[in-house]
């Protein structure tokens, strides 16, 4: 057995988790966290429900979490003219940003992708972007279908991010 150590709500977390998530979450002496992510699971899924994603059929979606609790959702939208994509992050802190969030602190971001074998990334467009509104040990919570979850940080994801001090 394994020990899951991380943030989530912005607050150190520790969990139980075996090679079997699902049942770990299940089973987990921390059941208020287990329930949590198992609740969060839930509304992810039913979130990518919303996905336009008609060329690709890959149905991506997330929740963007503020220091003050509020969540903003996002799912992807596909154009038939592919540029015009938005993938569910970007659209999750486009959602947050447009009612007036950019000044309060994104503490965490939960995702899932498709039915994938493994655990999808965000891609390189997604990890510059939200770099741009968070800090380097913001949380990316990131879901496989089957119920397991992988926590990486945004530096663990872009280590050498473009940032506006670059401009200078």
């Amino acid at each position: 057995m394994l020990v899951f150590v991380g943030f989530f709500a912005g607050k150190l977390t520790k969990m139980a988790v075996d090679s079997d998530y699902k049942q770990a979450l299940q089973s987990s002496p921390n059941l208020p966290l287990a329930n949590t992510m198992n609740n969060r699971l839930e509304q992810l899924q039913n979130l990518q429900k919303n996905a336009h994603c008609p060329y690709s059929k890959f149905q991506v979606a997330a929740i963007l979490v503020c220091e003050n609790g509020e969540e903003y959702k996002g799912v992807n939208v596909e154009n038939a003219s592919y540029g015009g994509t938005i993938c569910a992050e970007r659209s999750a802190f486009v959602s947050a940003i447009s009612q007036g969030q950019a000044n309060n602190k994104f503490t965490e971001i939960h995702l899932i992708a498709g039915e994938a074998k493994d655990f999808v990334m965000p891609c390189g467009l997604c990890r510059q972007f939200m770099s741009e509104f968070v800090s380097s040990d913001f949380k990316v919570y990131v879901y496989h279908s089957d119920g397991g979850i992988k926590t990486v940080s945004m530096e663990d994801l872009l280590p050498y991010s473009f940032s506006s001090s670059d401009l200078a």
